[in-house]
């Protein structure tokens, strides 16, 4: 009888070793879940703090973007605006280029004309 309560003794404190053995396994695996969720969570956060200033750079790029667009298409209405302007000139000067012409040779025919019609015009040089 006294083998056999030094034997339980025995294997009752082998079952606490066990059992204390386990929970501390039990424990460690706890705390290693634990430690991946926290290390997932922190790459979570991470990932969407990321996304965001990535975001906002998108945001940034695309608004200068816009103002590059709109300073693009106001240097193209400028050009078209000169570029009309330009030519108006150019028509208005090849009208007087024109007008000029012909009054100098209205006036050349007319010269020539009072050359041979006798006699110049008093005062009048030539």
């Amino acid at each position: 009888s006294d083998l056999s309560d030094r034997e339980r003794d025995r294997a009752a404190s082998e079952l606490d070793a066990a059992a204390t053995a386990a929970a501390k396994w039990r424990d460690r695996a706890d705390a290693s879940e634990a430690a991946a969720l926290a290390a997932d969570a922190s790459r979570r956060a991470d990932a969407a703090k990321t996304r965001r200033a990535l975001e906002e750079q998108n945001h940034q790029l695309g608004a200068a973007r816009g103002v590059v667009e709109a300073e693009r298409a106001e240097r193209h209405r400028a050009e078209l605006t000169l570029g009309a302007e330009v030519n108006a000139l150019r028509d208005a000067l090849a009208a007087a280029t024109r007008d000029g012409r012909e009054q100098l040779a209205d006036a050349a025919a007319a010269r020539e004309s009072l050359r041979r019609g006798g006699g110049a015009l008093r005062g009048a040089p030539g």
